[in-house]
């Protein structure tokens, strides 16, 4: 039979180990609680990096512990928050694409059939390819890859991330060059119906107005453009996006000033 304060020094060695150990669970609301305030402190559309640092840790951690889809896809959407938003040094902000471009080729594998997933690694690896000169299709047959991204996000959830399948394409579409016999299915035309799709099912979102404005401003169609930047400019931005719809906001007054000049 064992003493008493044997026993006693077992309990303080139990305690403390329940203590540290924090499940997979724990850790994701964690990185939630994080990544739902990731917007505190801003300035404009600059995000403060610590706070989307410390749900990226978390979201990490916890993939780690138990990886899942959800998980998967907040891990994704942190790297492309902090690299979009809260860093702006270019060797850091390409440093940040390439370890969310890496951890999303491995994500997609593991869940295939998750537009979510998909969509937040093709825009991560877009970025990282723009950072890089890769969107002419010169090396790794990157635009390619990126319209077959999200071709295929469309296939598996034309309305996931608010039509997000359906505004990418149609932004690269406009953006990407025309290259004689290397990348030759840029169109203004899939441009247009990609992103009238998008405006389709939600015709509120202020991406979804800025960048079909965007596209009508490049086609030289002003007019058309004005009322759908003004709609964005008169928008609060929404409470689990402020960031994202701040940018919106900010570049839909600059363009609208550039067509009024």
């Amino acid at each position: 039979m064992l003493c008493t304060p044997v026993i006693s020094k077992i309990s303080i060695i139990l305690v403390c180990l329940f203590s540290a150990f924090v499940s997979p669970n724990d850790l994701f609301e964690e990185g939630m609680a994080h990544y739902q305030v990731r917007h505190e402190g801003h300035v404009g559309y600059n995000a403060k990096p610590e706070i989307i640092e410390k749900a990226l840790q978390k979201f990490l951690a916890a993939y780690a512990e138990h990886p899942t889809e959800k998980k998967a896809e907040y891990v994704l959407r942190s790297y492309y928050f902090k690299g979009n938003f809260s860093i702006f040094n270019e060797k850091e902000q390409l440093k940040c694409f390439e370890e969310g471009k890496d951890f999303g080729e491995k994500a997609i594998k593991k869940f295939p059939k998750s537009a979510e997933v998909l969509y937040y690694h093709a825009i991560t690896y877009g970025k990282w390819g723009y950072e890089i000169g890769l969107w002419t299709g010169m090396k790794d047959n990157a635009a390619d890859k990126l319209r077959a991204y999200f071709k295929k996000v469309i296939e598996l959830g034309p309305k996931v991330i608010d039509a997000g399948g359906h505004r990418i394409l149609g932004l690269i579409h406009y953006q990407i060059p025309y290259v004689p016999f290397i990348i030759s299915w840029p169109s203004a035309d899939d441009a247009e119906l990609n992103l009238k799709k998008a405006l389709e099912y939600f015709p509120n979102n202020p991406s979804n107005n800025f960048m079909y404005a965007e596209f009508l401003e490049q086609e030289e169609r002003n007019e058309e453009a004005k009322p759908f930047l003004k709609k964005v400019i008169a928008m609060d931005p929404r409470p689990t996006f402020v960031v994202e719809d701040t940018w919106a906001k900010i570049k839909s007054q600059e363009l609208l000033d550039k067509i009024n000049d």
